[in-house]
């Protein structure tokens, strides 16, 4: 493998293989393997490098030593203060979750960023509620059963709307628990009607308490369903 470095990394392949470009990395594709290639990305080399003594890899310690009861959880937590870098060791444990691919790894990190904001008065929850959403999905659709091995990257570049229609028309069960990811009814409402989901549709419509978002569906639904349907 080269890049933009005169240095080049090799990797002996066992069997005749393709390699598929992919959004920053390349999948590695053979008879009986699947393999992944990326550059590691930058959150995760400063909490897993050897030696690191980045704000992540404080935070991490402090909150596996809080779990063990031990003293060693204060002082490394106090490290972190002395040096103003709270904020930026939460951020980084959130972002490298996001970078994971086993769920104890994933769940450790983000373990460690809810830690850490206990001690933070005005840090946003936003994006470390939305960093669990998003792992739970990726998590599930690299289930074997359902197969779809995307990357953080990749899934935040192709949008959960797109997933969720490529999920309709292959595994029709599934997207239902996909959608209840999303916290705010509305943003359910159009994937629901492209599923058909009549019923379900206007459930949420109604508990978004969004009134043109209700008379949306209804105009809808009664363009779709035949007069009866429509009534019941």
């Amino acid at each position: 493998m080269v890049g933009d470095v005169p240095e080049s990394i090799q990797f002996v392949l066992d069997e005749d293989s393709y390699l598929v470009p992919e959004l920053h990395s390349v999948c590695i594709f053979s008879c009986s393997t699947h393999e992944f290639l990326h550059e590691v990305p930058a959150a995760s080399k400063e909490i897993f490098k050897i030696a690191s003594i980045a704000p992540g890899v404080l935070l991490l310690e402090a909150q596996k030593e809080y779990e063990k009861e031990s003293q060693k959880a204060d002082e490394y937590l106090r490290e972190i203060q002395e040096l103003g870098q709270l904020t930026q060791a939460v951020q980084q444990c959130i972002e490298a979750a996001g970078h994971e691919y086993q769920p104890d790894m994933w769940k450790s990190l983000l373990r460690a960023a809810s830690f850490g904001k206990c001690f933070l008065d005005r840090f946003p929850s936003d994006s470390f509620v939305r960093m669990c959403q998003d792992l739970h999905v990726l998590n599930a659709i690299r289930d074997y059963h359902i197969g779809i091995p995307l990357t953080y990257s990749q899934h935040k570049q192709l949008t959960i709307q797109v997933l969720l229609d490529r999920l309709v028309l292959r595994i029709p069960c599934h997207p239902d628990s996909l959608l209840e990811c999303e916290p705010y009814s509305g943003d359910q409402v159009p994937l629901l009607l492209k599923m058909k989901r009549s019923k379900l549709v206007l459930s949420k419509a109604i508990e978004s308490g969004d009134t043109d978002l209700v008379f949306t569906v209804l105009l809808h639904l009664k363009n779709e369903l035949n007069q009866g349907d429509f009534i019941s």
